[in-house]
């Protein structure tokens, strides 16, 4: 809701006039060309005393986050139509049949025969995902089992970022059964190298381009931190579920990440910077009870990495937690 007004200086008679139909008719621009242009300022208005002028990027969001969804609770949420738009790319999908997962809404769409489809959900203004850089993505979908298609997200800056699901196999938690299911995919995943959490466009993205003809739903879109806030809580500080805490903390030379387990299971730590870049992972088989890991403050090439914040998170089966640890030096 801005609109801009600049005061723009450029040397000699800088003229495009010319008659409607005869641009030989406009007079020559008389500078040199190539040439400097100089901006004396730059004002922004508001329109209608609509919006809020915001210097830097957009204030982050903590917790959780509703793309699309009734039922889930989230710290905040995007509504369609106010602060988000649903956008068909190209007219390739129509639409669907599919009733809502949850709730009232939802979003339902078939195939138009153009070879391909793709869609997604755009914030009107750019999201500040920030944090949520050691969180997950969340969605359920029905959709029938092999179709092949990719999630994805899209920054401000238009730099691009998908993940595969390929037919007839179970990814990211989503069972290729035909029936609605649950996608779980974690940011450190799906951002790839070039995302600017800072300022996310579109939120969501589904696309196709095998041209498989289908009908399909989604529902229940949302982005979780994995980070548990509550009144006087420090918004970084996550909960203590699995029991995962590491010490000491702060360390300067190695600290050791401890965490329960129900039973004996697979699991992963995963080290985060404070973008949210993954720095290094431990995996193993876990037992029953207590189990731990120890960091050296280095990544997976061995260097040492810098003093900071960074974000451990514990995977094992359904269950995940997240915890910070501050790096001395």
């Amino acid at each position: 809701p801005f609109y801009l007004l600049a005061n723009l200086a450029v040397g000699g008679a800088f003229t495009d006039a010319y008659n409607l139909g005869d641009p030989g008719s406009g007079a020559p621009v008389s500078m040199p060309f190539p040439a400097e242009m100089y901006v004396d300022y730059i004002r922004v208005y508001e329109w209608n005393g609509q919006g809020d002028v915001h210097v830097g990027p957009p204030t982050n969001e903590i917790g959780s986050l509703g793309i699309y969804t009734d039922n889930t609770p989230t710290t905040n949420q995007l509504v369609p139509g106010v602060t988000e738009e649903i956008y068909v790319w190209e007219g390739t999908l129509t639409d669907g049949t599919v009733p809502p997962f949850e709730g009232p809404n939802g979003i339902t769409w078939q195939t138009t025969g153009l070879g391909w489809f793709g869609a997604g959900i755009m914030a009107l203004q750019p999201v500040n995902l920030f944090d949520f850089g050691a969180g997950h993505l969340k969605f359920r979908i029905k959709i029938p089992g092999n179709i092949t298609f990719k999630i994805g997200i899209i920054d401000a800056w238009g730099n691009q970022s998908y993940v595969s699901f390929p037919g007839n196999t179970t990814t990211y938690g989503l069972v290729r059964d035909g029936n609605w299911g649950q996608a779980c995919i974690p940011v450190a995943d799906i951002r790839g190298q070039f995302i600017d959490l800072r300022m996310m466009a579109y939120t969501f993205v589904i696309l196709e381009e095998n041209g498989v003809a289908c009908d399909f739903g989604l529902d229940d879109i949302y982005w979780d931190s994995g980070i548990t806030t509550g009144v006087g809580d420090d918004p970084f500080v996550a909960g203590s579920e699995l029991g995962l805490l590491s010490s000491p903390n702060p360390f300067r030379q190695s600290t050791e990440i401890r965490f329960e387990l129900p039973e004996p299971e697979a699991y992963q730590v995963s080290i985060f910077d404070i973008s949210g870049r993954k720095i290094v992972s431990f995996q193993g088989e876990g037992f029953a009870g207590n189990n731990s890991v120890r960091w050296d403050g280095r990544n997976r090439n061995g260097e040492l990495v810098n003093a900071g914040v960074y974000y451990y998170r514990l995977g094992a089966g359904k269950l995940s937690s997240t915890q910070r640890v501050l790096l001395l030096k």
